[in-house]
């Protein structure tokens, strides 16, 4: 299932983690003469875990601009800005990739424990958006969409599953799981005592 939405960055988004922009040797020039690629590539990084640019032909370097310049900005984008870069050659090849990494990706959505590594968040709207994204199949887009909805992190807690699904991306069985969460008992000294009385 396709859903078409206006967005801010990225030109497909398959996951809640992963985006994908793609970019023609023409796309790619061009936003590398108007000063547009790093700003894109800046909002990817911020906006998504795991960004992904295709570059999509084999004429990257027969434009009027040093064949140097075209490499320095792909390695900007990978080293500096941390975006995944595929190549693809045509339409076809591109759009086979992406349903590729559709299809990877969305099988891997089926986790609904999240380990978290990252560093302690330092100030308030960092421990808000840690909490909201330990929700279940909620990641910093949807969490921060959570918390520009419904203000505060008691307020998201607290709304019902028809509220949540108000937010865009938060469907039924999302909503369903984080009522799930919040309201289920603590059963896991349970589980544990079940588990030693079997051995």
């Amino acid at each position: 299932k396709v859903k078409v939405n206006t967005m801010a960055v990225a030109d497909y988004q398959v996951s809640e983690e992963v985006a994908i922009e793609r970019k023609t040797a023409k796309d790619f020039v061009d936003s590398i003469v108007d000063k547009r690629l790093f700003k894109q590539a800046r909002m990817m990084m911020e906006e998504f875990k795991k960004p992904i640019m295709i570059l999509e032909g084999n004429d990257f370097y027969s434009g009027f601009i040093n064949p140097n310049a075209i490499r320095g900005a792909m390695t900007s984008i990978a080293l500096d800005y941390g975006i995944s870069i595929i190549p693809t050659r045509t339409e076809e090849d591109t759009a086979a990739m992406i349903k590729r990494i559709a299809i990877r990706e969305q099988k891997g959505e089926k986790r609904s424990i999240q380990i978290r590594t990252e560093r302690k968040p330092q100030n308030l709207w960092e421990q808000q958006l840690f909490i909201i994204e330990s929700l279940p199949n909620i990641g910093p887009v949807h969490a921060k969409r959570l918390l520009e909805h419904f203000g505060t992190v008691k307020a998201v807690l607290e709304a019902d599953e028809k509220k949540l699904q108000e937010v865009e991306g938060i469907g039924k069985k999302t909503a369903k799981n984080i009522r799930e969460v919040v309201e289920g008992k603590y059963l896991y000294f349970k589980k544990d005592d079940n588990q030693k009385k079997l051995k």
